[in-house]
């Protein structure tokens, strides 16, 4: 899995989630889900991905940690940033729901 759809995958569980919770009710927990998927993208994935890409023979030796600074830095740009989006989306489509 590349780290694209990996992203893929956590905006769709995003929405999916917020979906259901608010279908249900309970919207509370959509900043628990906020802050899982938030930990996820940060900490979880570019750590996956980097030891997914470079084995544990070529960690040992020293090398340039651009790889590595890359991976973190897409996670954290595109990953944090489609969160948020999708997050604020869902609170202004519901704010303006709640108007009307």
């Amino acid at each position: 899995m590349t780290p694209l759809i990996s992203l893929i995958l956590v905006f769709i569980t995003q929405i999916i989630g917020y979906i259901f919770f608010y279908r249900k009710g309970i919207k509370g927990w959509r900043y628990a889900l906020f802050v899982v998927l938030l930990l996820l993208c940060i900490l979880i994935l570019p750590g996956a991905f980097i030891s997914a890409y470079f084995n544990n023979d070529e960690l040992n030796n020293p090398r340039c940690g651009m790889v590595d600074l890359g991976m973190y830095m897409f996670f954290g740009m595109f990953g944090v940033g489609g969160l948020l989006l999708i997050h604020l989306l869902f609170w202004g489509v519901n704010k303006l729901k709640g108007r009307k």
